[in-house]
């Protein structure tokens, strides 16, 4: 981890010499430099892009690694390895030493990402329930989710069907493929059961008008 940097006269490392004159008598203390070797840390940050993070260190000098704040969408960082699919050793801004003893050497670091797992919410279930087959999570490895209809019934309601959105302006078709990053609701739409009506027109004295049948959804 270091580089000899020649011999000294004195302890303080100041005066350099390259020979011992000739006719010297006695003892001669002469002393070795040592200089840490530098060395760069290359931190890829592995998150889609090509973008790298590059930082100087010197040799038994602990220091910390430059803290990012980069983004993956769908993605949290876990920490850096040093193979590109390896497993995280260090954390965002750990404090390390001795990544390597050579000279000008360079250390190549990888971020590692993990998916994020995001929640499926149902809605407007009313005296229903969820059907148990529903997937409740998805992440952006595998955001293709299938829905079945809800478990029981709405009273006076027929289920038609689950929607992305609170208006029931987007219908799910079986499977749903999420291309949002973030927690979703899927709606059931409910459409209410006709049912008709038929009115007698009885009179007092008993005589009949005939009937009227009218229409009617459940609910109005």
């Amino acid at each position: 981890g270091y580089t000899f940097g020649g011999w000294y006269s004195d302890e303080a490392l100041t005066e350099p010499i390259t020979a011992i004159a000739g006719g010297s008598t006695g003892a001669v203390t002469v002393y070795a430099k040592w200089t840490a070797n530098t060395y760069t840390v290359k931190m890829h940050l592995n998150n889609n892009t090509a973008d790298v993070i590059s930082q100087t260190f010197t040799f038994d000098v602990r220091a910390a690694l430059t803290k990012h704040n980069a983004t993956y969408t769908g993605y949290s960082f876990v920490g850096w390895a040093t193979e590109a699919n390896g497993d995280a050793i260090y954390t965002n801004g750990a404090k390390l030493s001795n990544l390597t003893d050579e000279a000008n050497g360079t250390v190549h670091l990888y971020g590692i990402w993990e998916p994020v797992v995001y929640t499926v919410s149902y809605q407007n279930l009313f005296e229903a329930s969820n059907n148990p087959s529903n997937p409740t999570e998805f992440t952006v490895l595998n955001k293709t989710i299938i829905v079945e209809a809800p478990v029981g019934e709405r009273e006076g309601y027929n289920f038609a069907g689950w929607y992305a959105d609170e208006m029931l302006t987007v219908p799910i078709m079986g499977s749903y493929t999420v291309n949002e990053a973030h927690n979703i609701s899927i709606y059931a739409k409910w459409d209410a059961n006709p049912y008709s009506v038929t009115f007698n027109n009885n009179l007092r004295d008993g005589s009949a008008l005939g009937e009227a049948t009218q229409l009617m959804v459940y609910g109005s």
